[in-house]
């Protein structure tokens, strides 16, 4: 899948009926997101009205993980799925009991089930994220979807920029959730339409604890793709990611930030696929 570290299409031998599969319930996920996306945008739909994340978050998580399996493989799909959600509970769970890492705030019952006190859709939305994150991170670095550097200064680099790739969501994300939707409270406001600044620094350590720890486990595991890799189906994590920014260009809220995804969500997206379709052998010019 490789060529001097650039994604080649390669016909390995997988099982045909679990890529069938795969690529089913990645057909359906995909398109129910972007649909609900476009039809939120369309119609306008007012905050409160929209589509709750405890259906979004079921569906776009499937997304994710039929996708890191058919070109990860199960074990490393699985490790990245259980290591998101342990330590994304960590995080959370220590947040809200001590404020030291988000700032003062607490979950209401608008996003479900909870276990204790960190609702479950949290969870599943922070692999729904990170896992495009990850593939963009991938594509900017190397122009490849999968992690070709295994040393620890590329792994903690990587992993850095992953995170800085997944915080950009919340700068739209969080204040339409705390103000519109009532997800969660702010105990004590916050200097960035009522978001405490720490929540952004908080959410960096967060995805950059479960990018590197997802980093270091995969060099100790096979990568074996249940799929077929094809460009068009690499880049899929790429377009609902870009899906989620170009709904909070539309329909943000406070509507002051509608701007902000354009440019802090778009720039990674449009990063990683200029150097994924960027041709592998460009000519040397000569002065002159």
């Amino acid at each position: 899948m490789t060529q001097q570290g650039r994604f080649i299409e390669q016909d390995i031998q997988v099982n045909r009926l679990i890529e069938i599969v795969l690529l089913a319930v990645m057909f359906a996920t995909f398109a129910t997101h972007i649909s609900l996306h476009v039809y939120q945008v369309v119609a306008n739909v007012p905050p409160a009205q929209r589509v709750p994340w405890t259906t979004l978050a079921p569906i776009f998580s499937a997304f994710a993980m039929a996708h890191a399996l058919f070109m990860l493989g199960w074990r490393r799909a699985l490790a990245f799925f259980a290591l998101t959600a342990i330590i994304a509970f960590g995080f959370e769970y220590i947040g809200q009991s001590t404020g030291a890492i988000f700032g003062r705030y607490e979950y209401t019952d608008v996003l479900g089930w909870k276990l204790f006190t960190v609702p479950v859709a949290v969870l599943l939305v922070y692999f729904m994220v990170i896992y495009p994150c990850y593939v963009i991170a991938n594509l900017i670095i190397s122009a490849n979807p999968i992690s070709q550097l295994h040393t620890m200064r590329w792994i903690l680099w990587a992993a850095v920029l992953t995170a800085f790739v997944m915080t950009a969501w919340d700068l739209t994300l969080d204040p339409l959730m705390a103000d519109q939707v009532k997800a969660w409270v702010w105990l004590d406001g916050g200097q960035y339409f009522n978001v405490p600044f720490q929540n952004f620094f908080g959410w960096l350590l967060t995805t950059f604890a479960i990018g590197s720890a997802y980093r270091f486990a995969e060099t100790r595991l096979p990568l074996a793709p249940l799929g077929r890799m094809k460009k068009w189906i690499v880049i899929l994590p790429v377009a609902g990611f870009a899906a989620l920014s170009v709904g909070d260009l539309f329909i943000g809220y406070p509507a002051d930030t509608r701007v902000i995804p354009l440019f802090v969500m778009g720039v990674p997206v449009l990063a990683a696929l200029l150097h994924f379709y960027e041709p592998p052998d460009r000519p040397e010019t000569t002065p002159g």
